[in-house]
């Protein structure tokens, strides 16, 4: 996960706050896309749809959707990643800190600049206007925290295979599942003001499925 750290920090760096300042989770995972992949080639899933609750209508908590997942892509690959993407944009952070505005370019290179020397202990305990559900915000910790159980579930729901519609697991086209021994492995990576990025290994769990993807049909 490092390596993958480091060239998202690195694409990050010289972006200027006007290309940044409303960067979101969507952004970040089609930056990590496009930055880990080869266009074109069906290594990484975006948004693996996963049946949760099967007696559940839609918009109900019938379907959960994982950020990224990369399926075994060779003979000798046994490990398919399962990552969730937390991602605390600049506005957001400077809301947290009780302003009442998103900030001028001004304030918020400021606050890029103090995010840059911060380490990763003082990163978690910054608070982030996140969501309007969590009220009054919540530190980028309980962010990680959310992020945990989120990777965690979804793990456990891929390790029940394919799914028909009527059991739980993978109910996503692009992905094939064949008997066979794999592992899951789930993390969690927040980007904290497009400028640190923090990621943790959360779970890492024997699945009797192995997972291809579906090649795209040539138009």
């Amino acid at each position: 996960m490092q390596p993958l750290v480091e060239l998202l920090v690195s694409f990050l760096k010289p972006r200027s706050i006007r290309t940044i300042r409303y960067s979101n989770e969507d952004s970040l995972r089609t930056t990590l896309e496009t930055l880990w992949f080869e266009p074109g080639k069906p290594g990484c899933i975006a948004e693996l749809c996963l049946l949760a609750d099967p007696k559940a209508c839609y918009g109900a908590g019938r379907y959960k959707f994982a950020d990224l997942f990369i399926p075994r892509s060779g003979v000798d690959a046994i490990a398919s990643p399962c990552i969730e993407l937390k991602n605390a944009s600049l506005p957001a952070l400077f809301q947290g800190m009780g302003n009442n505005s998103n900030g001028t370019p001004e304030q918020l290179e400021e606050l890029r600049r103090e995010i840059s020397m911060l380490n990763e202990e003082d990163l978690l305990s910054l608070k982030v206007n996140y969501d309007q559900k969590y009220g009054d915000g919540m530190t980028i910790n309980e962010m990680k925290n959310l992020g945990f159980q989120q990777v965690k579930h979804y793990v456990d729901l891929i390790r029940q295979g394919k799914s028909n519609g009527l059991q739980q697991g993978v109910y996503d086209y692009r992905v094939r599942c064949k008997r066979g021994q794999s592992t899951l492995i789930g993390y969690v990576v927040i980007c904290v003001g497009a400028t640190k990025v923090l990621a943790w290994k959360v779970v890492d769990k024997e699945c009797g499925h192995f997972f291809m993807p579906t090649v795209p049909t040539k138009v």
